[in-house]
């Protein structure tokens, strides 16, 4: 009679292996952009009913309020991207890779933001013109903070990613800032407008209009979109420096 034969190769047969089998293996996944889907859209959910709902009734329609409650819904928005976006990220572990990582989440929040600005065109009484600039400056704000976060991540937790998010915060909190303490109408003698540079006071700068008419779109306020697109291109050259130089170094956290 044939005995069956033990397989020494097979580690599950080996004399005191340790057996997965009827265990509870917990695995870290890598950040994925469907939670952040998730939390954004509930977060402009709630931002829209704070501003836009809010301040209007069905029933009865005025200009003014219309117009200062869309202004808030897009720093509202500007409020998301730049601060509790990089708050979020910044807190959890390093992807394992940083630029694809980062570039999903630039997707999964500029396309619902873009979806809810786009519908303030009638509701402010703003041109398309002026709806397209924002919507390009809230894109290239986008791309600026996703920058700033994946020269965040490429650190371990601690004063690295404090720095950059200390950074994140500057590009929000600067503009606002300087208006309070120099005045909010400063911007009429200064050479750059300061509303261009926070997603937080942009849509002032983007709806000014010295007529008091409906807003329009002038070369300065091209300009001013210009502002956040060079930010954003001259942080990714930094971006792709840092991290090759850490690769390169061996710096980098380990993910795996």
């Amino acid at each position: 009679m044939n005995r069956p034969t033990a397989h020494p190769a097979d580690p599950r047969r080996q004399p005191g292996a340790a057996s997965t089998r009827g265990k509870l293996v917990i695995r870290r996944h890598e950040p994925e952009p469907k939670v952040l889907t998730l939390l954004w859209s509930l977060y402009l959910l709630v931002a829209a009913g704070m501003t836009i709902f809010a301040a209007n009734h069905l029933w009865l329609y005025d200009a003014n309020v219309n117009r200062l409650s869309s202004k808030v819904m897009v720093a509202m928005i500007g409020l998301g991207i730049g601060a509790l976006w990089p708050m979020i990220r910044l807190s959890q572990r390093s992807p394992h890779r940083v630029v694809e990582s980062v570039f999903g989440d630039c997707v999964a929040l500029i396309v619902p933001a873009q979806a809810v600005l786009w519908p303030l065109t009638l509701l402010g009484g703003w041109s398309f013109g002026v709806t397209g600039a924002l919507a390009l400056a809230l894109v290239a704000w986008t791309c600026a903070v996703g920058g700033v976060i994946a020269m965040g991540v490429s650190f371990r937790a601690g004063i690295g990613r404090s720095f950059w998010m200390l950074i994140a915060l500057v590009f929000v909190a600067s503009a606002p800032i300087w208006a309070m303490s120099t005045g909010w109408t400063a911007h009429d003698q200064a050479i750059i407008d300061w509303r261009f540079c926070s997603p937080l006071t942009m849509s002032w700068g983007m709806t000014s209009t010295l007529s008091g008419g409906a807003p329009y779109m002038t070369n300065e306020k091209w300009g001013g979109v210009l502002i956040p697109g060079a930010l954003a291109l001259v942080i990714w050259v930094l971006t792709g420096m840092l991290l090759g130089l850490r690769r390169s170094l061996g710096t980098a956290p380990q993910t795996g």
